[in-house]
């Protein structure tokens, strides 16, 4: 695959994972409008939303490395700057995990349904925070070299703006809670986020075609230079 289409990839999978990242956090909150006692669907839905975070999670990974394709050697990480946003990946993975612990606990083992014991909590509550913190790595590293390299042009400064909302994000969430900041708040911030993602993945998109148009240039230029005359 050439460079300019790993980077168009990029582009589309920041802007798919943006959106499903709005969608799934949406209806996160439609959760809490459930009644307590109906827990078997609380648990279903929030098993979905899980899976689809999964799936968040390895789009933003894409995107991260259609970024990295963009920058080329110009980055300086090597390696290390994609394989940090891959951790994310895996670790949102975990997600599954404790989710079915979560939904056997609930079925089988807690017939007063009383939730889940503190020793089910926290290892999630613990991997959540854990996968915004290796994503935030990511962008901070990327977005440092895109900055420095302004390989975005205008829009350079994006990926240091995602790492700060992240970073904002994990830094309410331990203080506060999933929500306890205000659904007003969280609801805000979750559609910035997700419309970031979005934004990058056009802006990636559009850099893939200029990449392409640059290339078709240069190579036309070389073929007319060595067919010239002596």
């Amino acid at each position: 695959m050439s460079l300019a289409n790993w980077v168009r990839l990029g582009g589309v999978a920041a802007a798919f994972g943006g959106a499903v990242f709005g969608v799934i956090n949406a209806i996160y909150l439609l959760l809490f409008a459930l009644p307590a006692s109906n827990w078997a669907a609380r648990a279903i839905i929030g098993f979905a939303l899980d899976l689809f975070g999964v799936l968040v999670a390895v789009l933003f990974f894409v995107a991260l490395a259609g970024l990295y394709a963009l920058l080329g050697r110009r980055s300086g990480l090597g390696l290390f700057g994609p394989l940090l946003a891959g951790a994310s990946a895996v670790a949102s993975a975990s997600y599954v995990v404790f989710s079915i612990a979560y939904v056997a606990y609930k079925a089988f083992l807690s017939p007063d349904q009383t939730g889940p014991p503190p020793n089910l909590i926290f290892p999630e509550v613990t991997f959540d925070r854990v996968e915004d913190a290796f994503l935030a790595g990511g962008l901070l590293l990327l977005g440092a070299a895109v900055v420095r390299a302004r390989a975005l042009r205008a829009w350079s400064i994006l990926p240091v703006v995602l790492c700060a909302m992240t970073l904002l994000s994990f830094l309410l969430q331990t203080l506060f809670g999933p929500a306890g900041w205000g659904w007003a708040a969280f609801l805000a911030l979750v559609a910035l986020q997700g419309s970031g993602w979005i934004l990058l993945g056009a802006v990636l998109w559009m850099r893939a075609a200029d990449h392409e148009a640059g290339s078709a240039s240069a190579g036309l230029r070389a073929h007319g230079g060595s067919a010239g005359p002596a």
